[in-house]
Order: structure tokens, then sequence, then C-alpha cells
């Protein structure tokens, strides 16, 4: 019996046990329908190129990698930080009943996320969810709350074992609080939230595809201007006045993991947008060389690497190759592209004006110098056969 109570007037709706079992079906074919199945392994043509970067080597989250031998060493420390968070209830039994409870009505919605069939039992699917939850939730409390870390924690104390996420998400911290408050899919969808332009994209003014532009010293000698954007997230890129204005990206050691990962999401079925697989895209299109990279960080937008340009140009290459254009479904910098290209054509009478007027002006200092030369060569001359007329007689 389920009772409503709006005010004054009051609802009672019976449900009994006779149509429990066909609420159930239609509820679950219900949320079949329009569950979107966005955890998946990555396409195996790409996982073949660095299969490392997408495969857990310390902890794993998620019934794709549960059970690894490799992975057994964090199992113990997760189950640890699940009775740290629950036992600060009064009842540790009841408490954990709850949760069980409220993670069984979940069961077949988090099993509808997953692209392939999950071969957990129902019970260990439930322990599953509940200890790689309780998991996240202590870890970021421990994170933020000093008191709560112990000396003696693995997690904390070990090196290398937690690295700095603030230096893995590039961008503004203040975006980052307001981001994470969105709901999202998983860890990974969560991270891709931070990313996300915070300013509308460029419309396009003509049909046709645009899917990059030229190198930033090509671009530069078009006249195009480069300038470190004052925003930190990564896609707000604009162009305004003949001013290209990028945000700072740091590359680091998680830089092509994180990216790759990214990427590999945006070619899920469940995802609408490709900003990331167009901002490798992009970036790609302006890194051709060593030089670029050497400008670009000059220009303080490529920073905080220890590798070589060298090492940077291939980097942005090799991300550029995990983008299979024809899974590019929307490139979302293709009205930006449309702005610089409009400006370079509309610029290009004036620049060759600036050229060919600073080639007249140079031709008057090359005759100058030619004098000069001619000068001194005769003066030379003329020198020596004063000299050689006395030392004869």
């Amino acid at each position: 019996m389920e009772s409503i109570d709006h005010g004054r007037d009051h609802v009672s709706i019976e449900i009994t046990s006779e149509f429990e079992p066909l609420v159930s079906s239609m509820k679950n074919t219900m949320e079949t329908v329009v569950s979107g199945r966005c955890i998946g392994r990555v396409n195996e043509a790409i996982r073949k190129e660095n299969e490392k970067t997408y495969i857990p080597d310390k902890i794993s989250i998620g019934p794709l990698h549960h059970g690894k031998e490799a992975l057994k060493a964090t199992e113990d420390q997760k189950w640890r930080y699940l009775y740290a968070l629950l036992n600060r209830k009064p009842s540790l039994e009841k408490t954990l009943h709850n949760c069980v409870q409220a993670l069984k009505e979940l069961e077949h919605r988090a099993r509808l996320c997953y692209d392939e069939n999950i071969s957990l039992s129902s019970d260990a699917f439930i322990q599953m969810m509940l200890v790689d939850g309780g998991f996240i939730i202590e870890l970021f409390l421990k994170n933020v709350i000093k008191g709560l870390k112990r000396r003696n924690d693995p997690i904390f104390s070990t090196p290398g074992l937690l690295f700095d996420l603030r230096n893995m998400i590039p961008g503004d911290h203040r975006i980052h609080r307001e981001k994470f408050s969105l709901e999202g899919n998983h860890l990974l969808d969560l991270i891709r939230h931070c990313f996300l332009p915070t300013f509308p994209r460029v419309k396009v003014k003509q049909d046709g595809t645009q899917t990059g532009l030229q190198s930033a010293k090509k671009l530069k000698e078009s006249g195009i201007r480069f300038k470190k954007a004052k925003t930190e997230n990564l896609l707000d890129i604009k162009f305004v006045d003949g001013v290209l204005e990028i945000p700072p990206i740091q590359v680091h050691q998680y830089t092509e993991s994180l990216l790759r990962n990214l990427i590999a999401f945006e070619q899920c079925p469940c995802d609408n947008t490709q900003h990331i697989s167009s901002y490798v895209i992009l970036m790609k299109s302006l890194i051709c060389s060593e030089k670029d990279v050497k400008f670009l960080k000059r220009r303080q937008i490529l920073c905080n690497f220890d590798a070589s340009e060298k090492d940077v140009s291939k980097l942005f290459e090799r991300l550029s190759k995990t983008v299979n254009l024809r899974y590019l479904k929307d490139f979302c910098f293709d009205g930006l592209c449309e702005q610089v290209n409009e400006y370079k054509r509309n610029n290009w009478p004036r620049m060759w004006r600036v050229r060919k007027k600073g080639r007249s002006q140079n031709v008057p200092k090359i005759y100058l110098i030619a004098i000069l030369l001619l000068l001194i060569v005769t003066f030379v001359g003329t020198l020596f056969s004063i000299l050689s007329f006395f030392l004869r007689y």
C-alpha cells in the first residue's frame, strides 16, 4: 500500500504482489530503451597503437578489469576505505544493508551502461559497485580533509600511486569546481566536463568542411598573430581582430594518456560532441614541425614540458591518428577556421603592399652598400698603385 498526501487530498495507490512481476518487467524494458550504453572497451584498432594507455596498472574501477591479478594489490585497500566510510554511522550492519538495498534497485540501470554483458552475478556486481563507489568517495574525502589521512595509508604514501589530479586536468580551478557539480556518466565523463568550452561555438557562414588550419609559422607569415589566452580552459580558443588566442596547455607525462582516453570516449555512440577530438586535429594542423613548437612555446601556449620540441610535435601527430576523420562527425572549430581563413583572404592585399613597400625601401640600402664597397676597392687599388710607384723609384 502506498499513500500520497496533497494537503487535504489523500490518495491511496495499492500495488498488489499480483502485478509486481509485470510492473518490474515494464520498468526494466523502459530503462533498456532510454538508457545510453556509455561505457565500453576502446576500439581494438585504436587500442593496439598503445594498449598500456587504456589499461589500468594500479587501481581498477568497474567490472571491465575487475579481478585481474595485476590489480589485486589495491583491492584490500578499497575494502579498508569502504569500512572507514560506512563505520562513521552508528550501526555498520544497518548502513551496509541500506547501501546494498539501494544498489540492488540500480543494478539493472547500471548494467545497461555497458556495451557488453557483464558476467558477474547479481551479488558480485552489487558488491563491486559498493566497494568501488565507497573507495572513490572516501578517497575524495581523505584528499580534502587532512584529518582523515593516516600515515601508513599506501594510497597517499606510495610515490606515484596517487598523482596530482590538478596537473592531470589543465584549466581554471574555479571552473572545475562548477563543472564537477554536474552529473556525469562516469569518472572519465566527469573529467571531460572540465574541458568543455565556456562560450558559444562560432557558427559557420558557408557550407563546407574545414578541419584545420595552416601551420603556426605560416599563419604568422600571413599576418595572423598568436596570443596566450587569459582563460585556462583548454577549448576556449577564439579569433579576434587578427589575433588567435589559445589557452596554454601543459604537456606532461599524463597528457597523452588522458587525451587518448577522452578521444576514445568521444567515439562511443552515446556521446554527441567531439570537442577533444576537434582540439587535437586543430593543434596538429598548427604544429607541423619543431619550429611550430618553438614558436608556440615562445608565445607561452605550449608550456611546462621537459620533452624536446620533436617529442611534442610527435605527440600531437600520434594523437591525431587516433581521431579517425571518418568518425569525426562534427569538427567543433569549423567556424573558427573559417574566421581565420576569411581574415587571411581579406588581409592578403594589404600584406602584399607592406612587403612590396618593404622591398622598395630596402633597394637604396643595397645600392649604398654596393657603392661603399666599390669606393673601398677603388681606394685600396689606388693606394697600392701609389705605394708601388714610390717603391720602384
